[in-house]
């Protein structure tokens, strides 16, 4: 499984490796990545390195350091193979996931199938269709209990991919510029 984003303390990191820890000792063969930075706007050198090092902390202390990875920056290509390797998404994020979520859209783009935490007040577009796995935030028991799921179901997998996939096309810039294209069109065609 894959967590890809800025690895800030408002990302439910914590609770994602709490989870896992769980997870781990029920599958030994489970994987976490993290792939991302800490330094940003948001949390900058000091804070981030200090952050980086809390989270190698916790991997020791949870006994997770042959199972979960930390990347640090990747840049587009490299993180996008991170992203093919892998089976399940997961944004546990402490205030929830909306479409505004950049990660959310790249996992989808990238065919994952994404467990994430719900937004409040709930996001509708990803309310409906079942898109995705959705879990209260801060949760780790509801964490750990849809990671597993996915973990044993690849036909649930595979159909929330499929809707993913599905769904992020609208978002594709040659489905924009399509749309663009038939509304120039019909101004075109409706000139006086």
């Amino acid at each position: 499984m894959l967590f890809s984003d800025f690895l800030h303390p408002v990302k439910g990191i914590e609770t994602l490796l709490l989870a896992f820890r769980q997870i781990y000792q029920q599958k030994p063969q489970a994987r976490l990545l993290l792939v991302g930075g800490v330094e940003s706007l948001a949390l900058l050198e000091p804070e981030a390195q200090a952050y980086w090092h809390k989270l190698q902390q916790l991997i020791k202390d949870y006994d997770l350091v042959e199972a979960v990875k930390m990347t640090g920056y990747l840049n587009a290509e490299d993180a996008s193979q991170c992203l093919l390797g892998a089976d399940i998404g997961v944004l546990p994020f402490n205030h929830g996931v909306t479409l505004k979520s950049g990660s959310l859209l790249t996992l989808w783009h990238h065919g994952l199938p994404v467990v994430a935490t719900r937004h409040e007040p709930p996001d509708p577009d990803l309310e409906r269709d079942n898109l995705l796995c959705l879990i209260p935030s801060r949760q780790v028991e509801s964490l750990q209990r849809s990671l597993l799921t996915l973990i044993d179901r690849p036909q649930t997998r595979e159909q929330l991919a499929t809707r993913g996939r599905e769904f992020v096309r609208r978002f594709d810039w040659a489905e924009i510029a399509s749309k663009h294209l038939k509304i120039y069109q019909q101004v075109l065609e409706n000139w006086p």
